[in-house]
């Protein structure tokens, strides 16, 4: 079931990337419904799901963790803050790498058609991988960005954004799952 939520929401969260990374005077897009359409009418289908695969492989491992460590902790603590916060920490620990991976997927499979979008995406894209590998089969470019990823930062580079993930995230399962219990366990 979590796979089937991912592939739902995968395409709006590439296209929101897209949308808000960009500086508001040089905006490829004027909005999502707009990002959508232009994605959609150069690239197609496999346009909006660039990534996808590698995506998911990485969601499962986390999504294994989570509930794995939330219950580990739930039944040595009891208590459902601690256990949230453990569970989410742990997953993101699995997920940082790949998101890491996936953000610079997105960026690099973008293709410029105007002059504007060019120089935007030449500003954008640190990397200068050749077409063939930017458009080439699956895996090819998410092997690419992790071999440049682990050349140019070292193992840090792919957990660079770790301690905000884990702050923001664990904060957020503790307080989910303490508000469910308290909820659950009033109309219980």
């Amino acid at each position: 079931m979590i796979i089937e939520l991912h592939f739902c929401i995968f395409s709006h969260q590439e296209v929101q990337y897209f949308v808000s990374y960009i500086a508001e005077k040089e905006k490829l897009y004027k909005n999502i419904t707009d990002a959508f359409g232009k994605i959609y009418r150069r690239q197609g289908i496999n346009g909006l799901f660039r990534g996808v695969t590698f995506r998911a492989f990485g969601q499962t491992l986390s999504s294994l963790t989570y509930v794995s460590t939330y219950e580990s902790v739930r039944e040595l603590t009891s208590h459902p803050f601690l256990a949230g916060f453990a569970a989410s920490c742990t997953a993101s620990c699995i997920n940082c790498p790949f998101d890491v991976v996936n953000q610079y997927v997105i960026l690099l499979s973008k293709q410029a058609t105007t002059p504007k979008e060019v120089r935007i995406l030449k500003s954008l894209q640190p990397l200068r991988f050749p077409k063939e590998i930017r458009h080439g089969g699956r895996w090819i470019l998410e092997s690419s960005v992790i071999r440049y990823v682990g050349n140019e930062h070292g193992y840090k580079g792919f957990w660079r954004a770790l301690p905000l993930l884990m702050i923001n995230n664990g904060l957020h399962s503790a307080l989910w799952w303490s508000s469910f219990e308290f909820v659950s366990g009033i109309y219980i």
